[in-house]
């Protein structure tokens, strides 16, 4: 797999959105809530059947990538650590989703 795609994170009754590089097997935005992820596709030139369609992949496995099993086999060898380390799911949601350590985002 090469390339982007939107991930869904959730902990207890929160859920965020987030873009994810396979390239780098980290995440390439901050949370975003549902609302603000859909006027993000907008602004990146996706439809809204498209968007419609991705929430519902989303909804089912937590990965925008149809032949990805869950969100958590995508991210399971990440290198989202300050120091390019594996994270553990609840690791990620606590910098990029709650914190948004802004360190993590460079370089």
């Amino acid at each position: 797999m090469n390339g982007r795609c939107i991930i869904k994170l959730k902990k207890d009754d929160q859920e965020w959105y987030l873009e994810w590089s396979s390239t780098i097997d980290a995440p390439i935005t901050f949370a975003m809530s549902k609302e603000e992820m859909t006027i993000w596709l907008r602004k990146q030139r996706w439809f809204d059947f498209e968007i419609e369609n991705l929430m519902k992949q989303l909804d089912k496995t937590g990965c925008g990538l149809p032949n990805v099993k869950s969100v958590e086999d995508l991210i399971r060898d990440n290198r989202a650590g300050e120091n390019k380390e594996c994270l553990t799911y609840e690791q990620i949601v606590e910098k990029f989703c709650l914190k948004q350590d802004a360190t993590l985002m460079e370089g």
